[in-house]
């Protein structure tokens, strides 16, 4: 590991061990959310830039084994979970609840073991989801 993951990671444990948390939830870790002149010591990453989305992994991988992450890239060979992404609060294939069985087999066939959607009734964005739908994906 490098030095920022190494200080990354122990800036982490420090918070785990003083607060008593027993785990954390990586979000984003894609590398469209980086500065497109981003640089770094390692010129070959910014040619592979899905690179900084395994080291991300990695890094967070070093936390232990209840670690959620977002993003995965080449890293089914890790003990975490990896978070679908965020689903409607809808009823359909359009990003909703029928969404959650077909995504979570196809992340499985990835090589990917532990699936995980995210929060129960979706994301709510625009419209909460009906108790009838909330009640269905908490099933």
């Amino acid at each position: 590991m490098s030095k920022a993951q190494q200080w990354f990671v122990s800036r982490l444990q420090h918070i785990r061990d003083t607060t008593g948390i027993d785990s954390f939830k990586f979000d984003a870790g894609e590398w469209g959310w980086i500065s497109r002149d981003f640089k770094l010591d390692d010129s070959s990453i910014q040619q592979t830039p899905l690179t900084l989305t395994q080291l991300y992994v990695e890094t967070a991988a070093q936390l232990g084994n209840m670690i959620e992450t977002r993003a995965a890239y080449n890293s089914q060979h890790l003990p975490i979970f990896v978070r679908m992404l965020d689903k409607l609060s809808v009823w359909d294939y359009n990003g909703g609840l029928k969404t959650l069985i077909p995504t979570a087999l196809m992340m499985s066939i990835g090589g990917y073991s532990f699936v995980l959607p995210d929060m129960i009734g979706g994301n709510a964005y625009g419209n909460f989801p009906s108790k009838e739908l909330y009640i269905r994906w908490l099933q």
